[in-house]
């Protein structure tokens, strides 16, 4: 068999004009940098504008990367709100609404947004957000005993609107009574928020990127292109296969020793596992979120002492760890 070429995404021979940082940039830069040369322009401005994206800006290492100082308040602007939701835990009458998180200077301050609770009888509260109205949600909540909140801005005509949305979806109602300015807290200025996060395999696909990337930083391109890595690379690349089969994820830090409780660091890395023949990656990113990737399978032992494992950390910006074992 003829030895393999090209980008080890897509195996186009297209000399890349970029490189392709082994640790995505959206949750954080080191220095002395990793790159690979090896991923073709196509492939590096598909994973920029989809895996990245949903890592930096919709996902648990999003949030991390700004409570940790690694990007500006600013950057809580940018979520999408689509796998993470933001809730307010305040008791009172506005409990359990979605928030927004907007920053005004380096804070970060929780705000409303539009947007309708359901409350079918017997069953708890479901808030939507406007953008989030459907008729599949609306059937969920239909009959003479639905009870239905709005919250918006008076002013801004978020009321109307959103009683013009329920109309068009077939839902007509009775107003019983309004409240009006209504604080997040009642007293005092601190502010208890719900952050609830949803794994896809969006998230699974840019961990296992990054394992990817830095099992051809360490081992190089040659061993990366192996038909071996074909299930991974494709998952990674095109989002075939089962991803909950080839990545698992958890709450959880890997790290032990003296300030392993309190340290934001990234660790990545990969090991043969010999009682399941398989390589596998580990990512643990911001030491909360932990990827394992199932990066190959092999009847052989050939790859029996491969392993490495390095520390990326986002705070100090440097790179340490243990060297290749082969």
């Amino acid at each position: 068999m003829s030895e393999r070429t090209g980008c080890i995404y897509c195996f186009s021979t297209a000399p890349p004009k970029g490189v392709e940082h082994v640790v995505s940039k959206a949750i954080g830069v080191f220095e002395h940098n990793w790159t690979l040369d090896c991923v073709c322009d196509a492939c590096n401005n598909h994973f920029s504008k989809t895996l990245e994206l949903t890592l930096g800006r919709d996902s648990a290492e999003g949030v991390l990367r700004i409570m940790t100082g690694v990007k500006p308040a600013e950057k809580i602007e940018d979520f999408k709100n689509r796998s993470v939701t933001f809730t307010l835990e305040e008791p009172g009458p506005l409990h359990g609404v979605l928030l927004r998180m907007r920053a005004y200077g380096d804070e970060i301050v929780p705000t409303p947004t539009p947007q309708v609770a359901f409350r079918s009888e017997g069953g708890g509260w479901e808030y939507v957000l406007e953008r989030d109205l459907t008729r599949e949600v609306v059937a969920r909540h239909t009959g003479a005993s639905v009870e239905i909140k709005l919250f918006g801005l008076a002013a801004n005509g978020d009321l109307a609107r959103l009683q013009e949305k329920l109309l068009s979806l077939g839902i007509e109602f009775k107003e019983e009574r309004r409240l009006m300015d209504q604080p997040l807290v009642p007293d005092g200025d601190r502010v208890s928020v719900l952050h609830s996060f949803s794994i896809t395999d969006a998230h699974r696909r840019a961990a296992a990127k990054v394992c990817f990337n830095y099992l051809t930083r360490v081992m190089g391109a040659m061993f990366a292109r192996r038909p071996e890595f074909d299930e991974v690379r494709r998952f990674i690349r095109y989002g075939e296969g089962n991803g909950s089969h080839l990545v698992t994820v958890q709450r959880a830090s890997v790290l032990i020793g003296p300030g392993a409780g309190t340290s934001r660091t990234h660790g990545i890395g990969f090991e043969w596992m010999p009682e399941r023949q398989e390589l596998i990656g580990l990512a643990t990113f911001f030491n909360e979120m932990t990827y394992g990737v199932r990066l190959a399978h092999s009847a052989t032992a050939e790859w029996r002492s491969v392993s490495s494992f390095h520390f990326f950390d986002p705070i100090t910006r440097e790179i340490a760890g243990t060297k290749k074992e082969v």
